[in-house]
């Protein structure tokens, strides 16, 4: 089964919308599901993937982990590390994350703007 990275999963539509989790890939016998849940809210680890397979009619999970972002290149704005404001009403007015939940790097932004000129 291909192990997905984070950004390929965030780039894929969500099919459905579970209490936790956001289903990415579904075929008629595999569903990939991504955690909207943190460490903060209890979960094992961030970003966690659940894969789960049907059996004699059962969904049965044949696979946890957590995915990774993808290594960009030396242009990578996200820092890929979890920013660590809170959800909601701080994390739309975070200055470190702008709301996205992921550290971002200011300075590599104005470098390549700077360079772009």
């Amino acid at each position: 089964m291909k192990r997905y990275t984070l950004n390929e999963l965030e780039a894929l539509p969500t099919l459905r919308v579970g209490h936790f989790d956001d289903l990415k890939v579904e075929t008629p016998d595999t569903r990939v599901w991504l955690s909207r849940m943190t460490k903060a809210d209890g979960a094992d680890y961030d970003n966690a993937v659940t894969v789960d397979k049907l059996r004699k009619g059962c969904w049965v999970t044949i696979e946890e982990y957590e995915a990774q972002p993808e290594p960009n290149g030396p242009y990578a704005p996200k820092t890929g590390e979890r920013c660590n404001c809170r959800p909601g009403v701080w994390r739309d007015n975070c200055p470190n994350c702008e709301g996205t939940g992921w550290v971002i790097d200011f300075k590599a932004i104005r470098e390549r703007n700077a360079s772009c000129k």
